[in-house]
């Protein structure tokens, strides 16, 4: 080989061994741009949640004339929460949760409800009143008003905005009449929408006894001050004053944690006009019967707000349309999340997110929400218990029940043993 062919291949030879790692250095290059950018996205997409949990943030939604914002925030107080941000709010304005409500939880909704005008119509008064109640109730209190009980009230839009003071809506009370209604010769003073008096004993489920006389004719139309008359000949007749107890009304609150409970209406008992007939013997009473009851003022209920934790508002929906009280969502959520994380189509031993519907266990083995076993012990609930989670959550109630005398004792079960 001459000297000249073999300077040339040696000088090839370096050519392409530079170029290769060249083009390695280039490659590598490449490769570890993209990891560079794939961490750093990762940072930003992970990294402020992670940091926000480390920093024991709050992330609250605020839903604001129909658009929303969600916030982290180190803010004690809803109130707070909102002057962090600049969000102003009204004179009238509502916010709910209220704005000293503390921020405990690690997600709260916020609503605010803007102020407007609205109409109030009592009889021949109207009022324009600036409100943000949702409720005629609630706006008929805004406008300084009252109702009784028996007060009923109707809510339409109004179209002519000027005449009405620009006021978009109107609500109109329809006063109950209030007259005497004198029971077996005790007055007492009630209301009624009724118009007759055939319709007012009727709404009171007073019926004509053998001995009753009644001294106005029933129809006659019913007008405030005046006094309908009910007699009763024969045996001893007693009428007596009883309280009607309020019953208490249990909200799943969302926004609150487990434990948390707080009173939103108070409850307040009724009274109602019970009269007997009492039939004597040698002066002793040996019977007494009921012969009519006429509510003078209804019982108004306690409504008691329950803070149920991480339930969210979809499972909460489930189990209110299974029948489960309030006070139990988070005893059954407990037990639900960690049997079967909420998936009603899912068979023991499978592990992961939710499967579609690919048949129920032959085997004893547990199947669905709660984990019956045999799944077709639920069939007991209804037809559709293979895949229709409320059917399942009545029959996982009915288990909680009968096994261990209700969802609270479950759940602590399951805490113990793992199991139920």
């Amino acid at each position: 080989m001459s000297t000249n062919l073999l300077y040339s291949l040696l000088a090839l030879m370096t050519l392409c061994e530079k170029t290769s790692k060249r083009v390695l250095r280039n490659y590598l290059s490449i490769v570890t741009a993209a990891l560079f950018v794939i961490t750093v996205a990762s940072l930003i997409i992970f990294f402020p949640h992670h940091q926000a949990q480390a920093d024991n943030l709050t992330y609250v939604t605020v839903y604001d004339n129909g658009s929303n914002q969600t916030f982290a925030t180190h803010a004690k107080t809803v109130g707070d929460l909102l002057n962090e941000v600049h969000i102003p709010v009204g004179k009238y304005d509502l916010v709910e949760p209220s704005e000293d409500t503390v921020l405990l939880g690690a997600d709260y909704n916020v609503n605010i409800y803007t102020a407007r005008p609205v109409e109030v119509i009592d009889g021949t008064n109207k009022y324009t009143v600036m409100t943000a109640a949702q409720t005629p109730q609630d706006i008929v209190a805004a406008a300084g008003l009252s109702l009784y009980p028996q007060d009923t009230t109707s809510t339409n839009l109004i179209n002519n905005f000027v005449e009405a003071g620009n006021a978009g809506v109107q609500v109109t009370i329809n006063r109950a009449t209030p007259f005497t209604f004198d029971l077996y010769g005790n007055p007492v003073p009630v209301r009624t929408q009724a118009k007759t008096v055939g319709e007012f004993l009727a709404s009171q489920n007073i019926t004509m006894k053998q001995g009753d006389q009644l001294m106005t004719p029933v129809d006659t139309p019913i007008s405030t001050g005046m006094t309908v008359n009910l007699v009763h000949n024969g045996s001893e007749v007693v009428t007596t004053q009883q309280t009607i107890p309020f019953a208490i009304q249990t909200v799943a609150d969302v926004n609150e944690p487990a434990g948390y409970s707080n009173i939103t209406q108070q409850g307040k008992n009724g009274q109602q006009v019970v009269t007997y007939e009492i039939t004597t013997q040698n002066g002793q009473e040996v019977s007494r019967q009921v012969l009519n009851t006429v509510v003078e003022t209804p019982a108004v209920p306690e409504v008691v707000h329950e803070g149920v934790g991480d339930v969210s508002a979809d499972q909460v929906q489930l189990m209110a349309d299974a029948g489960i009280s309030a006070s139990d969502y988070s005893a059954a959520s407990y037990i639900i999340t960690h049997e079967s994380g909420w998936c009603p189509t899912k068979w023991q031993g499978e592990y992961g997110g939710c499967p579609a519907y690919h048949g129920t266990p032959t085997s004893y083995i547990g199947y669905g929400l709660c984990q019956s076993t045999p799944a077709w012990k639920m069939a007991s609930a209804g037809s559709d218990w293979a895949t229709n989670p409320v059917t399942q959550l009545e029959w996982c109630t009915s288990y909680a029940n009968s096994a261990y005398g209700g969802w609270q004792a479950a759940a602590s079960h399951w805490a113990a043993d793992h199991s139920w």
